[in-house]
Formats: structure tokens, C-alpha cells, sequence
């Protein structure tokens, strides 16, 4: 099986600082270069996360307006966009797989991404909201042991990966994650 790497929330409206939610990265250009040199080197499946709000929602009238389906704030930034049409390109067998991140609660995604991850690795990378990403990760490696009978290793990338609230973020990762599962930060 190939490797499999999850992008998360690498999108417009988190880059923008007209948007009112950009992250607090100090160099995102670098950082935005340097995900997207990581996708391009990367032999394996690609699972691209967005994370987007609807009209109406209680997120929506209580934060400021960002990742509105449909609106180019909610879209994957080009330096990614860029990287995958060029794999695409190069390899007609190449396949990006794009989804919204409440979609992955969907045990049906849950599922096709733990069939990937068998007897490989699941790599993380991207951004993640209040720790976010993490509630996912345990629940395509529930999916794994309880489905597949198999406990997949994840590997989150430390210098590609940005949590909003770093410290939140730490706290479910040992807490939920690394007691349970082969959990590498590298």
C-alpha cells in the first residue's frame, strides 16, 4: 500500500489578512512554499482537507465571514492547486482526493482512508482550527483498529503543520492520540 498524506485546511481565507482569520504564521509564504514542496515530493495518495461554512450557520454569525462554500476564500491556495495539477499531469494514475473536514466524519471516508493507510503511514500536514485535525485523525485510526484490526502510524509534521492553539493542540495530542496510537512528530 502507498503512504497516504492528509493536507489540512490549506486554504485562501487563512492566508488573507483581509479575511479576519488568518492564522498567526509569521512567514506564510515560506510556509505555504514549503507545504507545497512537501505535496510535490510526496509518493503516496493525497487527501486535501477544506474546511468551509455555510450561510446561516452558527459559525458563520459569530465569526467573521471566511471559507464560504462556493467563495475563493474557501478554495485550496494556488501554490498547492499549482503542485497538484503538475502531479496530475505527470501521472495520469494520480488521484487528489478533496473533501470538506466534516466529511471525514463520514464513517464511509473514515473507512477509504484507513484501507489506504494499511501497513503504511499517515502523514499530517497543513492547519489545523483549536485542534481540529485531531478529532479526524482518531477517527480514521479508530476506524483502523476497530475495522481493519491494524494500528497505522501517523506522522505529523511538525514544521509543515500550524495549530491555531498550539497549546490545546499539544494537550489532545497527549491525551487522545499518543497513548493509543504510533504517533511520530518529526
Amino acid at each position: 500500500m502507498k503512504n497516504v498524506l492528509l493536507v489540512s485546511s490549506m486554504q485562501n481565507d487563512f492566508f488573507s489578512d483581509s479575511s479576519g482569520v488568518s492564522v498567526g504564521i509569521e512567514d506564510k509564504s515560506s510556509f505555504k512554499d514549503n507545504v507545497a514542496n512537501f505535496i510535490a515530493g510526496f509518493d503516496g495518495l493525497v487527501f486535501l482537507s477544506k474546511y468551509e461554512n455555510f450561510e446561516g450557520s452558527v459559525i458563520f454569525n459569530n465569526l467573521p465571514k471566511h471559507c464560504l462554500v462556493g467563495t475563493s476564500g474557501s478554495e485550496i491556495i494556488n501554490e498547492i492547486n499549482s503542485v497538484i495539477n503538475t502531479k496530475c499531469e505527470n501521472d495520469p494514475s494520480f488521484i487528489p482526493y478533496t473533501f470538506n473536514s466534516r466529511e471525514l466524519i463520514n464513517n464511509s471516508l473514515c473507512t477509504t482512508i484507513a484501507d489506504m493507510c494499511t501497513e503504511s503511514e499517515l502523514h499530517v500536514i497543513g492547519l489545523s482550527l483549536n485542534g481540529n485535525i485531531l478529532d479526524n485523525i482518531i477517527q480514521i485510526a479508530n476506524d483502523a483498529v476497530f475495522r481493519r484490526e491494524y494500528i497505522p502510524t501517523i506522522i505529523i509534521h511538525r514544521d509543515l503543520f500550524f495549530d491555531t492553539n498550539k497549546e490545546l493542540f499539544d494537550l489532545c495530542l497527549s491525551t487522545k492520540l499518543v497513548p493509543y496510537f504510533k504517533v511520530q512528530i518529526v
